[in-house]
């Protein structure tokens, strides 16, 4: 079997739909080692795809890249990052894989500043992908349930997979009681209630355990980095 891969998400940084993107592929590889699988790129990959056994497919433009599948001809084209690029191929008559992680800006539009207008022609362009594929993937029940409840897609027809955790290492706690956080930093995230929450807890002395954050700490806002900084000095947040 072939598939084509769109790398759009690959030309951002490393982002959670990037990485479970590329843990789907090794688990592909792993248990059908003899799908091929190329993966299309149009600028340089800032989180690179690295797949074992994946072939790169590099092209100026997006027609180049069109020319590309039809030589190929493979079985399926996936289109990972919600669907982005699908438009472009919606004459080519090979099986489309769309994955839609998730409608978040349609279920909390406060956190993306938009109106009811916006809303409305955000799942517009949700349907249009839909409607462009012979199949939809996410990553959860919950977005499974949200997608066919919003955009009208049967339910029964939307498939969903969860990243994979390959890294079964065991590793020494050197941190005792703790929380983990493993997410991004957007407002969305509820990021804010958590520090603020757990530093009133340390304060009343109701919790014994420091919270261990991760990610990148160039992408705290500004509001949130003296509350970090404070729990940092009195050895809570680490």
């Amino acid at each position: 079997m072939k598939i084509i891969v769109d790398g759009s998400i690959f030309e951002l940084d490393g982002r959670g739909i990037a990485k479970s993107t590329i843990g789907l592929y090794r688990n592909v590889v792993k248990f059908f080692p003899e799908t091929e699988i190329y993966i299309i790129q149009t600028k340089d990959f800032v989180c690179e795809f690295d797949v074992p056994g994946a072939k790169k497919i590099i092209v100026n433009s997006l027609s180049e890249a069109l020319e590309k599948v039809k030589k190929i001809k493979p079985d399926l084209l996936h289109f990972p990052n919600n669907g982005n690029r699908i438009e472009y191929f919606k004459n080519c008559k090979t099986k489309k894989l769309v994955t839609i992680h998730d409608i978040i800006p349609a279920m909390v539009p406060q956190f993306f500043y938009m109106s009811e207008t916006d809303v409305t022609n955000y799942i517009d362009k949700v349907k249009q992908k839909i409607k462009l594929s012979d199949m939809v993937a996410t990553c959860s029940k919950a977005s499974k349930y949200d997608i066919a409840q919003f955009c009208g897609f049967p339910n029964s027809h939307v498939v969903y997979w969860g990243p994979f955790l390959s890294n079964k290492k065991k590793y020494k706690n050197k941190y005792g009681k703790y929380f983990l956080y493993n997410g991004g930093y957007d407002h969305r995230k509820g990021i804010e209630v958590l520090i603020d929450n757990f530093l009133q807890l340390k304060f009343l002395g109701i919790l014994d355990a420091n919270l261990v954050l991760t990610g990148k700490y160039s992408n705290v806002c500004e509001k949130l980095k003296p509350l970090i900084e404070y729990g940092k000095q009195r050895g809570w947040i680490i």
